[in-house]
Order: structure tokens, then C-alpha cells, then sequence
């Protein structure tokens, strides 16, 4: 679990949340599904805000 797409989906999944859960208010389903397989990679203002979903560190996503 290395990239901000796996962890996205790892958290993600942890938490029990779809992806229309998790996107609500934030971006698309399709791009979300597009970060977590490697196939977009997110602004970091995007990756805020879904982790701020999560309640998330930031910072640990980062590394």
C-alpha cells in the first residue's frame, strides 16, 4: 500500500464506504475510481477533501 490511490481505497473500504459515499459534495465517482486503479492523479486539494471524509491524516497519505 503505496500510493495515494491504494490508500484512498484502503481507508475507504476500512471505513465501509461506497464511492458515491465518499465523493458526495467532493467529485465524481468516475474520477475517485480513476485515482484509486493509478489512472488520475489527484491535486492535492482533492486528496484533502476526501480524506477530510475520512477524518484522515493528510500528511500519512503523503508518504
Amino acid at each position: 500500500m503505496g500510493t495515494v490511490g491504494d490508500k484512498l481505497h484502503y481507508y475507504r473500504k476500512k471505513r465501509g464506504l461506497s464511492r458515491k459515499d465518499l465523493v458526495d459534495g467532493v467529485c465524481d465517482e468516475s474520477t475517485l475510481f480513476r485515482i484509486e486503479k493509478e489512472n488520475h492523479l489527484p491535486n492535492i486539494y482533492l486528496v484533502e477533501q476526501l480524506c477530510r471524509k475520512y477524518v484522515y491524516n493528510l500528511a500519512f497519505t503523503m508518504r
